[in-house]
């Protein structure tokens, strides 16, 4: 009888790393698919490494790290919601709204107010 498959560091390095470069490049749009090719397993694998690593889905962390970067876009600079949107790796602007009325609640732009009157009242 043969041990079940056990994850080799190597593979669990390639997804680690996978989730590095997803980081560094959360402005471009990529699937779980590419990033799984990325580190060299198959999907199935990718996302029970990357579950392990971090402890939740590839979608949705991927979702929370791109509504943080849209986070602070809108904080620190005046672009259009449009432009956050792209910068922020949704590249379909009513996707962009759907998952910040889902995760953040209310509009990015009343959003962007309150953080503005916040600063302006400390």
């Amino acid at each position: 009888m043969t041990a079940p498959h056990q994850p080799t560091n190597r593979s669990i390095g390639d997804v680690s790393e996978a989730i590095r470069w997803a980081e560094t490049h959360i402005e471009q749009t990529f699937s779980i698919e590419d990033l799984a090719v990325r580190a060299h397993v198959s999907r199935s694998t990718f996302q029970r490494h990357f579950r392990k690593i971090t402890g939740s889905a590839p979608l949705e962390w991927l979702t929370a790290r791109r509504m943080d970067r849209a986070k602070h876009l809108l904080a620190t600079t005046n672009l259009p919601i449009r432009a956050v949107a792209r910068r922020s790796g949704f590249h379909d602007e009513p996707l962009f709204r759907y998952h910040w009325r889902r995760l953040v609640g209310g509009t990015p732009s009343g959003w962007r107010k309150k953080q503005s009157a916040s600063r302006d009242a400390s």
